[in-house]
């Protein structure tokens, strides 16, 4: 802040005017105020398997300069194949440490840092930090977090296939609709397969080991998960050709 300083003069002799023997000198000290902000630049939904890029920010809003800079960035679990994109950054897992150096008074200091979600993260958690040589009068604002949901990546398919030609006037052709997860996250909530006849088939029964099926719709759902790899019974439909 500032510093006050105080000199008085005396002698062994009467001094008439004592109120000019004192004087003091106020000096405000510059300081180094350091101010990190981190945020999640792109997605800003992610899912498993999304690349994630951090945008870390580090301001000296301080009088005078700061040096020594270092910024420390605590990688979240689940962040993998991290990358920062400048050279001054060594990527040493769980942490990111950045040799800032020299920041001039209202300087900043940008850097990305890059990561693949894994499988089964629920929720990311990133904290940054930064220090200097010198004394930061406000410490409040020298770290941040962002603290990010992840949502789950499920790649379902659908395969239908039937067993030999039809013939006109044929009753009880049957189809086969099996359902797959491609992964990566295991399947969550209802699972819903609807099938649109063409002009000239007549569905007569659909169902599934574990499907509640609807024939007027032609709809099987179920909430069981289905995990990465893994199938559903597959779905027999019967129809009968015009």
């Amino acid at each position: 802040g500032t510093i006050l300083n105080t000199a008085t003069v005396g002698a062994q002799q009467t001094d008439p005017n004592p109120d000019n023997n004192t004087d003091s000198d106020e000096v405000e000290v510059g300081s180094a105020d350091l101010k990190v902000t981190k945020t999640l630049k792109t997605p800003a939904a992610p899912v498993t398997g999304d690349n994630v890029v951090y945008e870390i920010k580090v301001d000296n809003l301080g009088s005078s300069g700061a040096t020594g800079v270092v910024l420390t960035d605590a990688l979240p679990a689940g962040l993998s194949g991290v990358t920062a994109n400048k050279p001054e950054c060594t990527v040493a897992s769980p942490t990111v440490s950045c040799l800032v150096g020299s920041l001039a008074s209202g300087s900043s200091w940008t850097v990305e840092i890059s990561g693949q979600v894994a499988v089964g993260t629920d929720e990311l958690i990133n904290y940054a930090s930064a220090s200097g040589n010198e004394h930061d009068p406000d410490l409040s604002n020298n770290s941040d977090e962002v603290e990010t949901l992840v949502g789950k990546a499920v790649n379902l398919a659908i395969d239908k296939s039937h067993a030999g030609d039809f013939t006109r006037g044929q009753t009880g052709a049957e189809y086969a609709l099996s359902v797959k997860n491609n992964g990566p996250d295991a399947s969550t909530g209802t699972v819903t397969v609807t099938d649109t006849l063409p002009t000239g088939l007549a569905a007569t029964a659909i169902s599934g080991i574990g499907w509640n099926c609807v024939l007027a719709t032609l709809t099987c759902d179920r909430a069981d998960s289905l995990p990465p790899g893994d199938s559903y019974p597959d779905i027999t439909m019967t129809v009968d050709v015009a």
